[in-house]
């Protein structure tokens, strides 16, 4: 009788140890994922004031300067990068909400489009180098790929965080 008590109080120890071990994982684990969590947060608010400029800069250029656009193909431009940095503008709040709400379809759509974006920008990148640009466009348009990058780095890493955890 006394070997059964002091088995089951044995068993009983291994138990509370394990489930202080597990107890202490989950911890680790949601604050490497609050951290990515941060991370691609700031980084997509990086991004979503960068839009915000872009978007403000070539809306003021088109409402004032639209009377000197006499091609057509200027203009024509013009609408097209407005309308690339309003998709761009929306998709940074598309990842706020997938960031705040855990959500992976929105973090998913968000990163897609980031990818596509990176691509988009990084042969920008190229065409301005190959056209020697002023400093001032390639600088701009270095910050913007690098941004790019990094959110899509940590967005990603944060995805697969949550993914490990089955949060969601």
């Amino acid at each position: 009788m006394d070997k059964k008590t002091t088995n089951n109080n044995y068993n009983k120890n291994e138990n509370v140890c394990r489930e202080s071990i597990n107890i202490q994982d989950i911890r680790i684990n949601q604050e490497s994922t609050s951290n990515c969590k941060a991370a691609a947060a700031i980084l997509t608010l990086i991004q979503f004031i960068t839009s915000i400029i872009q978007v403000l800069d070539i809306t003021l250029n088109l409402i004032l300067k639209i009377h000197l656009f006499i091609h057509y193909e200027v203009l024509i431009s013009m609408f097209v990068l407005w309308t690339l940095s309003m998709i761009w503008l929306i998709f940074t709040v598309v990842m706020f909400a997938g960031i705040i709400f855990n959500n992976d379809f929105l973090i998913l759509s968000f990163l897609l489009f980031n990818i596509i974006f990176t691509l988009i920008s990084f042969g920008l990148l190229i065409l301005l180098l190959v056209e020697k640009s002023n400093i001032y466009s390639i600088i701009y348009i270095l910050f913007i790929f690098v941004v790019l990058l990094l959110t899509t780095n940590y967005s990603w890493s944060f995805f697969n965080e949550l993914c490990d955890e089955n949060v969601i």
